[in-house]
C-alpha cells in the first residue's frame, strides 16, 4: 500500500498503473490539519526523519494522518543548520522527494491546503493564539492565557530546572524570554505563510500562450 501511495505522489497524484488518485489513499479531512500543524511549527521530523504516523482501519485502504508527534526540533529555535534544518521562519519545511514536498506538487492538494490555511489556520493563530488573555476558541486559548495559567507551576519548575538546549536549539535564560521568542516566531511564520500560500496557483487553469520560434535553416545537401 505504501509503495502504491509513494508511486502515486511521485506521479503528481495519479497512480500510473491503477489510475487511482492520492485522495483514494489519503483521507483529506485528516491530512490537511496534520499537514498544517507541522508546517506551521516548521517541524523537520515530519515526513523526512521520524514521527510521521498514519492509521489504517481494518479492511480499508484509506490512510488517516496522525497523531502529530515529536516537536523537539520544531518552531525553528535553532542556532545552526548542521543537520540540514532550515533556520528561519520564512521557509517551507519539506524537502525534495519527501511526501510533504510531493503533496505540494499536486495542484488539487495546493488548492485544498490553501483554502484550509486561509479558513482555519491563519485565523486561529492571529485571532486566538496571538490574541489577548481573553481570546479563545472551542478548545484553544491564547498563548498569553497559557502563560498566566501555568505561572505557579512554572515557578516551582524553575526551582528544580533551568531551560536547557536540545539539539542545538536556542534557549534563553528565562521562561518569559523563551515565551516571547515562540510568540515572535508564530507571528513571523504566519505573516510569511499567508503571503506564500496566497501565491500558490493550485488547480487554476494554465494560461494559454502562443510561441513562435524562428531559427536559421541550411540544407545539408548544399554544404
Amino acid at each position: 500500500l505504501f509503495e502504491e501511495i509513494n508511486e502515486t505522489l511521485n506521479n503528481y497524484g495519479v497512480n500510473a498503473e491503477t489510475g487511482k488518485t492520492w485522495t483514494d489513499y489519503l483521507d483529506t479531512d485528516a491530512l490537511l490539519p496534520y499537514f498544517w500543524v507541522n508546517e506551521l511549527a516548521n517541524n523537520p521530523d515530519t515526513w523526512r526523519y521520524s514521527s510521521t504516523y498514519f492509521s489504517l482501519t481494518e479492511g480499508s485502504s484509506l490512510l488517516y494522518a496522525g497523531p502529530v508527534w515529536d516537536f523537539d526540533l520544531a518552531y525553528l529555535q535553532r542556532s545552526t543548520d548542521t543537520d540540514g534544518f532550515s533556520t528561519g521562519a520564512q521557509t517551507l519545511t519539506q524537502t525534495a522527494r519527501d511526501w510533504g514536498y510531493l503533496l505540494y506538487c499536486i495542484p488539487e492538494f495546493q488548492t485544498l491546503a490553501r483554502d484550509y490555511y486561509t479558513r482555519e489556520v491563519a485565523p486561529t493563530v492571529q485571532n486566538i493564539l496571538l490574541g489577548d488573555v481573553d481570546a479563545h476558541g472551542v478548545w484553544l486559548h491564547s498563548l498569553t492565557w497559557y502563560l498566566q495559567e501555568e505561572a505557579a507551576s512554572r515557578r516551582m519548575n524553575d526551582v528544580l530546572w533551568n531551560p536547557v538546549s536540545i539539539f542545538g536549539s536556542v534557549v534563553t535564560s528565562t521562561y518569559e524570554e523563551n515565551f516571547e521568542a515562540l510568540r515572535a516566531f508564530l507571528a513571523d511564520r504566519t505573516d510569511w505563510l499567508t503571503q506564500e500560500v496566497t501565491a500558490w496557483p493550485g488547480d487554476a487553469s494554465a494560461e494559454e500562450i502562443t510561441l513562435r520560434i524562428t531559427a536559421p535553416y541550411a540544407n545539408a545537401a548544399d554544404g
